[in-house]
């Protein structure tokens, strides 16, 4: 297994039969060996560990074991089913059965019902009959792997079977096991619940996923955090997500949008509390249509965007309606094409792989055009009633890194929710009090190690303490070397009303909970950590870093977690963050106009509405120019800040027309988001 990992593929195979000469009903062996012979194209010489050794072919007088590619993998199978015979090995020849499927399944998914491409026989076949062949040998191996034998390969089969058969267009056979599947698997996580609490009593059900059987177990969204901080019940979800899925597309497909919406918010939930694993949940419940809608008013509206199997349906929740507006399958594709040009554009730009590193800024403009069409926003906006001035987002997968606010009218009010859980019992956040104390907590410019200086990071600070003056206020700014983790932490931890942090961020692709913003020299604050700490007391964490917001720049097939969920998770009533490298001028002029409407008294999100519509449509050089000179006169300003501040000032006064607006493009605007309710 360590030679396959590291590309010795025909060591490996040699290493497997040297096994397998040894124990040749060892139907582990023949399962690996054959994933390996589908890797290897023969590029390296044929190892035999045991020169004198004759080779397996040989031995078992098989020369089909010499083969490679899809015909070597069904050899392997094949000849482990003879060793392994149902009378005597059921599970091994039961799983060997299985992964034939699924090797016959994989080679379904690179023909067409157009293009043909080879059996293990060299016969040309299409798309259907490697489908059809994996559909036999899925049945063929439930014939003795039960919910009895082995639950977990069962519910496996049983996923892997739904799939080839929605291929097939064989929709009622797949609702059938998927019934049948769901079922095992909901009295499964019943019986850990109740020996986890030594209860004997079933737990309440709430009605079925499939409307024509009232006898599937459903657990009530009520049980959501008690299931979810089970250890097994958390893992046993998280690797059988596909069959909520499965339920979603099947409620989808009958129009039943309650159900598809509840389903959906499930599902993100699960993933929330897998990927964001700390001591405590970050959510109560995963609620219903009717709690979900608890979040909206007559001026309040929620867009819900989920991606099922096959399609994504935009949901449009108002106080009186629920509404869906399925993607065209067309539309997916372009979308789907669009999000990787986006993706490997925003790589290449963030990474600085190109030499053309504005070929993503530049293009950004269309890109958000052409998903305003793709996403249907002028139909989702005609639907939403003529006093709806505040919108929730709520997006799903990849759609959780784009700038979905640019895509709506700018008078609207928007913010953001991971799921709908993150806002179900809590109330929104209200508007600063002018008149009562402020507790800030700022770290600022970190000297972080390879990291480039921000020149009006100090003045964007400086202007945030000039804002707070005059107010009853307390507040602790921690800066340069200053910043360890573990200052940072402990400062965390002193009950402050708002956290602005202005420096660098990065995002940890491979794994999204260890991304983290910068602090003195190597430190780190990750968000797994963030996501640990009891922070119930702030109401506002605003994020003036690159990547804050982002999440996954591979393709996301789970769910949304960032830096921006972590401190939700910590409690965090709202964060701002931003969803991608910034221009530290631009986002330290915003971040002083938006904590001059917040301290005025207005909430998070109108403020950042405000600040972001005046740097679109009002932030000339001239209004530029004025915050500067307010900055400047600043006592406490230090002498390297003031420097950069005047030098900023003469370049404006040597611009031929003060009144251009230098930071009204979508690039500038656009980055921030606020999450919260």
């Amino acid at each position: 297994m360590a030679l396959s990992n590291l590309g010795e593929y025909e060591k490996a195979i040699s290493s497997y039969d040297q096994a397998i000469k040894f124990k040749p009903d060892f139907h582990e062996a023949w399962v690996n060996r054959g994933g390996t012979a589908a890797q290897s194209r023969r590029n390296t010489d044929f190892i035999v560990p045991d020169i004198n050794s004759p080779r397996l072919s040989e031995i078992l007088q098989n020369p089909s074991l010499e083969l490679r590619d899809y015909p070597g993998r069904i050899a392997s199978y094949q000849q482990g089913l003879k060793h392994c015979p149902k009378s005597t090995h059921p599970t091994a020849w039961g799983d060997l059965h299985h992964v034939i499927g699924q090797g016959r399944y994989q080679r379904g998914q690179f023909a067409t019902a157009s293009h043909r491409i080879t059996d293990e026989f060299g016969q040309p076949q299409t798309a259907r009959y490697y489908y059809q062949q994996a559909v036999e040998s899925y049945q063929e191996a439930l014939t003795v792997i039960t919910p009895d034998a082995d639950r977990e390969l069962y519910l496996t089969i049983v996923l892997d079977l739904i799939s080839a058969l929605l291929k097939l267009g064989e929709y009622q056979s797949a609702r059938q096991w998927h019934q049948q599947g769901f079922a095992t698997l909901q009295t499964w996580l019943n019986q850990i619940y109740h020996r986890h609490h030594s209860q004997p009593e079933k737990v309440s059900l709430s009605p079925p996923v499939n409307p024509d059987d009232d006898e599937t177990p459903q657990l009530v969204p009520g049980n959501f955090r008690e299931y979810q901080s089970i250890p097994q019940v958390k893992r046993l979800r998280a690797k059988f997500t596909l069959f909520y899925r499965f339920a979603f597309d099947f409620a989808s497909q009958d129009q039943n949008w309650h159900q598809a919406l509840e389903t959906a918010e499930l599902e993100k939930n699960i993933h929330l509390t897998w990927l964001l694993s700390t001591a405590s949940q970050p959510v109560e419940i995963s609620p219903n249509v009717a709690q979900i809608q608890t979040l909206v008013n007559g001026e309040t509206a929620l867009i819900y965007w989920y991606y099922g199997n096959h399609s994504l349906i935009t949901f449009i929740l108002t106080r009186d309606d629920l509404t869906a507006i399925p993607l065209s399958a067309a539309a997916q594709e372009t979308l789907e094409t669009l999000i990787t040009h986006w993706n490997r554009d925003y790589q290449n730009y963030s990474l600085k792989k190109t030499s053309d590193s504005q070929s993503w800024q530049q293009r950004l403009k269309t890109h958000i055009d052409s998903m305003h069409t793709l996403l249907n926003i002028p139909e989702i906006t005609a639907k939403l009633p003529p006093e709806i001035s505040h919108l929730i987002l709520i997006p799903h997968r990849d759609l959780h890194r784009f700038p979905l606010e640019a895509l709506f009218p700018h008078d609207l009010i928007i913010t953001r929710l991971p799921s709908a859980a993150f806002g179900y019992g809590h109330s929104s956040s209200p508007p600063m009090n002018p008149n009562s104390e402020v507790s800030v907590l700022t770290v600022a410019y970190p000297d972080s190690i390879g990291a480039k200086n921000l020149p009006f990071t100090a003045a964007e600070v400086t202007a945030i303490e000039q804002i707070l003056t005059g107010y009853n206020s307390r507040y602790q700014t921690i800066t340069d070397k200053q910043a360890t983790e573990e200052t940072v932490i402990s400062a965390l931890t002193e009950n402050h009303q708002i956290f602005h942090f202005s420096g660098h961020g990065d995002y940890y692709h491979k794994k999204p909970s260890l991304s983290s913003l910068l602090l003195s020299g190597s430190e780190r604050l990750t968000g797994e950590k963030i996501a640990s700490l009891s922070l119930t007391s702030y109401g506002l964490v605003y994020l003036n870093a690159c990547e804050t917001g982002l999440t996954n720049i591979e393709a996301i097939e789970k769910e949304y977690v960032g830096l921006a969920s972590a401190f939700l998770r910590g409690g965090v009533s709202q964060v701002v963050s931003s969803l991608w490298l910034v221009n530290d001028e631009s986002a330290a002029v915003l971040a002083i106009k938006f904590y001059q409407e917040y301290l005025g008294g207005e909430t998070a999100a109108v403020a950042l509405h405000k600040a972001k519509n005046w740097l679109r449509f009002e932030a000339t050089w001239g209004e530029i120019a004025k915050v500067y000179q307010c900055c400047l006169s600043h006592p406490s300003l230090a002498d390297n800040n003031r420097g950069i501040l005047s030098k900023a000032l003469g370049r404006i006064e040597r611009q031929e027309n003060s009144e251009v607006m230098p930071f009204s493009d979508v690039y500038y605007w656009s980055s921030l988001v606020i999450s919260g309710y």
